[in-house]
């Protein structure tokens, strides 16, 4: 799915790739949206309760979170992170090793070398 979302993501972003940021912002709204029809209700207290017992599988998401689900401090327990790298001035994902677009360089190239 976030090879779909990337290619729409281009269409409005002068041909830019999907990066970090606009990933998670995507993230947060099929969440939100995602709560909203389990509340099958826009009452504000049914959508949170619905956003307590959200658990969403790795399966439905464009970042590699191994899911959402909100701890009692509200934070998500299935989310991990996620490492770009400027490489050959372009972000690429470093990490997980086994998501990576590029491989990881280290030490870090030079901004000349990016």
């Amino acid at each position: 799915m976030i090879g779909t979302v990337n290619d729409l993501f281009k269409t409005h972003s002068g041909g830019r790739d999907l990066s970090d940021v606009p990933a998670r912002a995507f993230t947060g709204f099929m969440a939100l949206a995602n709560a909203i029809n389990n509340a099958g209700s826009t009452d504000p207290e049914k959508i949170r309760q619905a956003l307590v017992n959200l658990d969403m599988s790795s399966e439905s998401l464009i970042v590699p979170y191994r899911g959402i689900k909100f701890g009692a401090d509200g934070q998500n327990e299935k989310t991990r992170g996620i490492l770009m790298q400027v490489q050959n001035g372009k972000y690429c994902t470093v990490y997980p090793f086994e998501l990576a677009a590029c491989k990881l360089k280290y030490p870090m190239p030079t901004w000349s070398e990016r």
